[in-house]
C-alpha cells in the first residue's frame, strides 16, 4: 500500500484479491518394522524412543529444504568481516540494519543461525553476565 501526502484530495488504492496457491511439492515420511508386535506393546520405550529419534530427523530434514529454498529467493546480501565471538553481536545487528535500509517490515521477522554461531554467541564477551561474589 502506498502512503501519499494529503493535499486535500483523496486518491483510492485498488486493493489486490489475487489468491496465492501454495505448491506442496515435497513429503517426507519415515517408517519403522515391528517383527513381534507384543515385544514391542511391552516396551513402549522402545518405540517412543525410536519415534522421537524420527522426529528430531524429520525437523532436520525440512529445516533444511525450505532453508535451502529460502536462500535462493534472496534479493540481496552484505558482507561482513570473518564472525567470531568477539564480533557476532554486532554482525547480527548490521543483519537488521541492513534489512531495514531495505524497509523490511519488522513484523515476523526472525533470524536462522548455524551452531558454529549459537556457540560464537554464548562465548562472546558482551553476553557474560558478571556472577555475584
Amino acid at each position: 500500500m502506498v502512503v501519499s501526502d494529503y493535499d486535500g484530495t483523496v486518491t483510492y488504492a485498488e486493493l489486490d484479491d489475487t489468491k496465492q496457491e501454495l505448491l506442496i511439492d515435497k513429503a517426507k515420511m519415515y517408517a519403522f518394522k515391528v517383527d513381534d508386535i507384543l515385544k514391542v506393546q511391552s516396551n513402549i520405550e522402545l518405540q517412543n524412543n525410536a519415534i522421537d529419534d524420527a522426529t528430531n530427523n524429520m525437523r532436520v530434514a525440512i529445516d533444511t529444504d525450505v532453508l535451502a529454498g529460502t536462500y535462493g529467493d534472496a534479493t540481496t546480501s552484505f558482507t561482513a568481516a570473518a564472525v567470531d565471538a568477539a564480533n557476532v553481536l554486532n554482525f547480527i545487528v548490521q543483519a537488521g540494519q541492513a534489512l531495514d535500509e531495505l524497509n523490511v517490515g519488522s513484523d515476523g521477522r526472525y533470524l536462522v543461525l548455524p551452531p558454529w554461531m549459537c556457540a560464537f554467541i554464548k562465548l562472546s564477551d558482551q553476553h557474560k553476565v558478571p556472577m555475584a561474589a
